[in-house]
């Protein structure tokens, strides 16, 4: 769903969770009856799709979209499933857009759909790492620690502890099926983001 302009001024970029999968968002904005859009979505792999071109105005942030490139993600805002190539290859796409619409490439021109005028959503979530996505963005020579990928809880249950190492508290179980981002690895101990915390 689309609104066609030749000028529009573009001066900002809009991160968003699709709040499903990458096939989820196409069906959705191939629909013009759900008057939803973004102008890409990228997927836990990497890839890009363009889905409206920048000239036309995408109906994804609400009084913001006139001015704004949309661009979804694979994942939802409340669980910690962003990868590695997902970061990368975003950030790579609004490194592109900032030069080629002279975007300023900070966090007043470069924001979360839950940071625009008369917000509604919460997207992209409280996992979402502006500071290496923003680093990404700007090829900051010294980029912060990435998570490693998205990985996946096989056994049937684990427990959540305060630090890499049996002998620290248990603060909760996942469960098998879960994913999680590694955010950092000790002697074989994944920390992750663990309901509003960190964990091990």
């Amino acid at each position: 769903y689309v609104t066609s302009t030749t000028d529009r001024g573009i001066q900002s970029i809009v991160i968003h969770t699709i709040e499903g999968s990458v096939a989820d968002a196409v069906a959705i904005f191939q629909n013009p009856s759900s008057k939803k859009s973004a102008h890409y979505v990228v997927g836990y792999d990497g890839a890009v799709i363009q889905m409206v071109q920048d000239k036309d105005v995408a109906w994804h942030a609400g009084t913001f979209n006139a001015q704004s490139i949309g661009i979804e993600h694979a994942g939802y805002a409340a669980q910690n499933y962003w990868t590695t190539a997902e970061y990368v290859k975003s950030a790579e796409l609004t490194r592109w857009l900032c030069l080629t619409y002279a975007i300023p490439m900070d966090r007043e021109h470069i924001l979360g759909h839950s940071e625009v005028p008369d917000a509604t959503h919460t997207d992209p979530g409280t996992y979402f790492d502006w500071v290496y996505y923003m680093a990404l963005v700007k090829e900051e020579a010294a980029v912060p620690s990435i998570p490693f990928k998205a990985m996946e809880v096989t056994a049937s249950v684990l427990n959540v502890r305060t630090g890499p190492s049996t002998s620290y508290s248990i603060i909760g179980t996942v469960k098998n099926g879960q994913r999680y981002v590694a955010v950092a690895e000790s002697g074989g101990w994944y920390k992750i983001y663990y309901k509003g915390n960190v964990g091990w």
